[in-house]
């Protein structure tokens, strides 16, 4: 996405919902006071530190990835004049150009990201076809003359609508 030209639209979401939040402390909480609370009960012959310092550093190693991922994690989304892209970095680290071509719909919609796509992030399911997605429940749904659909989540959904029929319309 690094072009000279000012795109007709953009933006950048990121995984910032509290619960979400809430769900990864709990977690990384838990599994840093099981092993803690797994030594404490073992018999004192039986109790080895260097097993206890083993099991936190695996666990917050890992739960240090898993913060790391979720902070760097982020859906940027661009209509330039001369197509759709769209970036889910770390997992895309390269820009994908979503094809404007043959397109039979594009309507900004409410959604259910949990009941239509099991949640959120790239979601793919045979039904409902792959979604872009980070927080809320609003994007634009696509559709093409072949029948696939993809839907790209957004904070300004009617915005986004308006920048791609724009760039389908000319």
């Amino acid at each position: 996405m690094s072009s000279s030209e000012k795109p007709l639209f953009r933006e950048v979401q990121y995984f910032r919902q509290w619960w979400l939040w809430l769900i990864i402390t709990i977690s990384f909480g838990s599994a840093l006071g099981g092993s803690i609370f797994d030594f404490i009960n073992k018999a004192p012959e039986s109790r080895s530190m260097n097993e206890l310092l083993f099991n936190l550093a695996i666990t917050g190693g890992i739960g240090l990835i898993v913060i790391l991922l979720m902070l760097t994690m982020k859906l940027t989304t661009e209509v330039r004049k001369d197509g759709l892209y769209i970036q889910f970095f770390p997992l895309q680290f390269s820009t994908k150009e979503i094809s404007t071509h043959r397109l039979t719909r594009c309507e900004a919609r409410t959604y259910s990201p949990i009941w239509e796509y099991g949640g959120w992030g790239i979601r793919f399911t045979f039904r409902n076809g792959t979604a872009y997605n980070v927080s809320g429940n609003e994007g634009v749904q696509l559709e093409y003359e072949d029948g696939k659909k993809i839907l790209i989540g957004s904070q300004d959904a009617k915005k986004l609508q308006k920048a791609i029929q724009s760039i389908t319309e000319a």
